[in-house]
């Protein structure tokens, strides 16, 4: 029997919506309390309770990436490439899944997005001992996994 995955775009929406603030906690205006998550092209507001008692999971889910995401293994990849998780299966085909993913795995500490506006226009290019691609114009997204995210097993 084929083990079900762990990381598919339902629990990581799931997760993500149970961590933002309700329309009662939020009816006297934006909470001042909020956990910052940085996503792809947005910035999120947690409800610090709530993202932290997701935090093992959300971690668990980063493990499923695969390892060129890790600092300590591949230094970080770009966005694109997390639409598979580490055994090569595709979890999600929207974009919007992933930037959900990184901005829970930013709020608690364990991914970082980096920005280089100075990418050369070429796609697949190794810069800095990191694997990315092309964002855009010349603008490259790669996002790393902290070092403290345990090793996933093989």
């Amino acid at each position: 029997m084929e083990e079900e995955p762990k990381l598919t775009a339902k629990r990581v929406n799931d997760i993500f919506m149970d961590c933002l603030f309700t329309d009662e906690e939020t009816k006297e205006g934006p909470p001042k309390d909020y956990v910052k998550g940085e996503g792809i092209m947005n910035m999120f507001g947690f409800h610090p309770g709530r993202l932290e008692s997701h935090r093992e999971e959300i971690i668990e889910l980063l493990k499923e990436l695969p390892e060129q995401f890790r600092k300590d293994a591949g230094g970080g990849w770009s966005f694109l490439n997390a639409c598979d998780d580490r055994h090569g299966n595709q979890w999600t085909g929207l974009h919007r899944d992933m930037e959900l993913l990184f901005a829970l795995g930013s709020a608690i500490e364990k991914a970082n997005l980096y920005v280089n506006t100075e990418a050369p226009p070429l796609t697949g290019v190794a810069l800095e001992n990191r694997r990315s691609m092309e964002v855009g114009a010349n603008i490259e997204l790669t996002i790393a996994m902290t070092d403290d995210v345990i090793q996933a097993e093989s």
